[in-house]
């Protein structure tokens, strides 16, 4: 055999061992590729329509901005401010006066003192400042209020508005804890001058609570 015949034998050998290794490696890869080929498949229809829902909410998008009214100078009319900012200094004032203990009361009551006017707040000082507080002190008497915001109501007048915080209530005198029980809290507010710690001249005039009137 010329040596031509030789090479020529020689190089089939390994070309036909080359096929053979290549053919293990496509064998050994095999699942894998056709797992990718599936995820493909699958992100390409994906891809596609998460594009139309994007370019859909682009085209359709709607922006509504709720800018609060800046306080000013002067005062503001009960319709120039939304029912939130009632309900908020509803709620603050109701926290004060409804929910303390016996050495965190005096101070509350102060507070919510300030945001009082007359004829109110005289009758305020008779019977809060003074009676009550004497009451809460001398029988270290502790109470919570929780409103249910689901109640919460708000009801407009031509020159007041007023909110009404339902909820529960709960006692604890000298140690002894009492059932809750259902309770409401009215109060009535008006406009005034505004201040720098008022800014929008929201002022209480009158508070009903269980059924009881100050005003």
């Amino acid at each position: 055999m010329s040596k031509l015949s030789k090479t020529m034998k020689a190089t089939e050998v390994k070309a036909a061992r080359g096929e053979a290794d290549t053919l293990r490696v496509w064998e050994s890869y095999q699942d894998q590729a056709l797992m990718w080929r599936a995820i493909a498949l699958l992100q390409l229809p994906g891809t596609l329509a998460a594009l139309v829902f994007a370019i859909m909410m682009y085209v359709n998008r709607k922006i509504i901005l709720d800018v609060p009214l800046k306080p000013a100078p002067g005062q503001y009319s009960v319709d120039q401010l939304k029912d939130p900012e009632f309900i908020d200094v509803a709620t603050e004032f109701v926290n004060l006066i409804g929910t303390y203990q016996p050495f965190t009361a005096r101070r509350q009551f102060v507070e919510a003192q300030q945001k009082v006017v007359e004829p109110l707040l005289s009758k305020f000082n008779s019977d809060i400042m003074d009676t009550e507080l004497r009451a809460i002190e001398a029988t270290q008497r502790t109470q919570l209020f929780f409103a249910d915001p689901q109640k919460t109501s708000v009801t407009r007048g031509s020159r007041d508005v007023t909110v009404t915080l339902e909820g529960d209530r709960m006692k604890v005198v000298a140690g002894k804890e009492f059932p809750s029980t259902k309770y409401v809290y009215q109060i009535t507010m008006e406009t005034r001058p505004r201040n720098r710690l008022n800014p929008y001249g929201i002022v209480v005039t009158s508070i009903t609570s269980d059924k009881k009137t100050y005003q």
